[in-house]
């Protein structure tokens, strides 16, 4: 069972946008369970989006994901962080060849010089953490979660 005081994301720190004036804090560790099924979704997604920005970008860097719980976009650089590819998925539902690949060149991820995010290591889908900051702060409306 998740405590309400702390989300184990299993090595990621889930940053949430919240209508509520509390900020939230999420705290990373490990997790025993065994992975929520949008976190596998999440994962299989993620590496359906890496594939698809290599062929473009071999060198590719997964540095963000932002999920409105519906929607999710993969944010990607080159390895040196010069260049931003985009993954927008409207649904999980949607096939990959319907997804949107947006490349920009002015971005908070260029010249990001850490490596590339783990997604193997994630286990708590961003479902279970929005069921979970709801409850911890009653009124609080999850309008987006970045991994």
């Amino acid at each position: 069972m998740i405590s309400q005081a702390r989300l184990l994301i299993a090595g990621l720190l889930i940053a949430v946008a919240c209508t509520s004036p509390m900020k939230p804090t999420c705290v990373a560790g490990p997790s025993n369970a065994d992975p929520d099924s949008d976190a596998i979704s999440l994962v299989a997604m993620g590496e359906q989006a890496m594939q698809i920005v290599q062929a473009n970008v071999a060198d590719a860097v997964l540095r963000q994901i932002d999920t409105g719980i519906n929607k999710t976009v993969f944010h990607f650089t080159d390895g040196a962080a010069t260049t931003v590819t985009q993954i927008v998925v409207p649904t999980a539902e949607t096939p990959p060849d319907k997804w949107i690949v947006e490349d920009h060149l002015i971005s908070p991820l260029v010249s990001h010089s850490e490596r590339s995010l783990n997604l193997q290591s994630l286990e708590i889908g961003p479902h279970r953490v929005a069921r979970a900051i709801t409850a911890h702060w009653p009124g609080c409306v999850v309008r987006r979660i970045t991994l």
